[in-house]
């Protein structure tokens, strides 16, 4: 596939093949781990919990892929590898929210708690 130059960016633009999809998947994580929080916390679907514990770590990659794929854009068009801009910060709260869940269920022993408590997180996460 041939992709031509940004008369702007030149072969930076790129990027936004990868990054685009993966940053955009990775925003869909967060409700649809409140979906099955909730869903979990009313109805105590053990299907919905099995849902947020499977998602949490595939967000954590797309995050962190996004975050990165963003990061290779940001150095060539910005001339630093990372901004505090508002966007880019509420994806890297988002990456560490993702990783508090995957932590949350490894150090928790009781199943049940912890199902709880990643639940809630989730919710939580996805408001934030």
């Amino acid at each position: 596939m041939f992709v031509p130059q940004d008369y702007q960016q030149g072969l930076t633009n790129r990027i936004f093949y990868v990054h685009v999809p993966v940053a955009s998947i990775s925003l869909a994580f967060f409700p649809l781990m409140a979906i099955a929080g909730t869903v979990f916390l009313v109805w105590r679907m053990k299907l919905a919990d099995v849902v947020v514990k499977v998602a949490a770590p595939l967000g954590a990659w797309f995050t962190a892929l996004a975050l990165a794929s963003g990061s290779i854009w940001g150095v060539d068009t910005w001339g630093t590898w990372w901004i505090w801009d508002g966007r880019l910060t509420s994806l890297l709260l988002q990456f560490f929210l993702l990783l508090g869940v995957v932590s949350l269920r490894t150090a928790l022993e009781d199943s049940e708690g912890a199902a709880r408590a990643c639940a809630l997180l989730s919710i939580v996460g996805c408001i934030n």
